[in-house]
């Protein structure tokens, strides 16, 4: 009953949600470490392990997402909404040394060690220090909004167990910008942006529009 409460503990509603299905105190230790816990993820063509979909506050409607997917199997795909130039579904592959080389990222970064309602506490705290000390304020009245999925596995001694988060955090890369001193805002950001290179890289082809 005790781990069940602390379970259901970590789980935070509404707007500011992260889903992480056990402590991630391994996180800390290097991969490159003997003895450390192995990540790894589904080889397979159609298992989505990275997700990156950000929605642009200023345009209406439901076609307001750049969606960005990695798949298993090294294949990325990136759909640009119809008011971008290049608007259409693009594809790529990518190498396993690449894929290999996120995956570790997601580790160093230590994204499963992050709480987005934390985030958004300390983003909130630091843009109020900062308007107290400061005659210029900057508002967004429509801010973008960023969502990042990462679904991993976890090697163990009887197998494999998911490995996954989710953080869906306003105005990403201006409020890492903003507030370096918000700790894990930059690895955060940093990890989106390596993403969201793919869709401006010269190896997508254009599958659809």
């Amino acid at each position: 009953m005790r781990v069940l409460t602390r379970s259901l503990a970590m789980v935070v509603s509404l707007l500011w949600l992260v889903t992480v299905p056990f402590q991630q105190t391994w996180a800390q230790t290097p991969l490159s470490e003997p003895g450390a816990p192995s990540v790894t993820w589904n080889h397979s063509a159609d298992a989505v392990i990275l997700e990156l979909r950000t929605e642009t506050g200023m345009i209406a409607g439901d076609d307001n997402a750049t969606v960005i997917r990695v798949f298993g199997d090294g294949a990325v795909e990136a759909y640009l909404p119809i008011y971008l130039k290049r608007a259409g579904t693009w594809r790529m592959q990518i190498s396993d040394e690449e894929l290999r080389s996120l995956v570790d990222d997601a580790v160093r970064f230590r994204i499963f060690d992050m709480r987005q309602s934390d985030l958004a506490e300390a983003v909130h705290q630091a843009s109020r220090g900062k308007a107290a000390t400061s005659d210029l304020v900057v508002q967004v009245s429509d801010p973008d909004i960023t969502e990042l999925s990462v679904r991993l596995q976890l090697e163990i001694a009887n197998g494999v167990v998911p490995l996954e988060q989710t953080i869906r955090i306003l105005d990403l890369q201006r409020s890492a910008r903003e507030y370096p001193e918000v700790e894990g805002l930059d690895e955060l950001a940093a990890f989106a942006r390596r993403i969201d290179a793919f869709s401006q890289s010269s190896n997508m082809a254009r599958i659809s529009q």
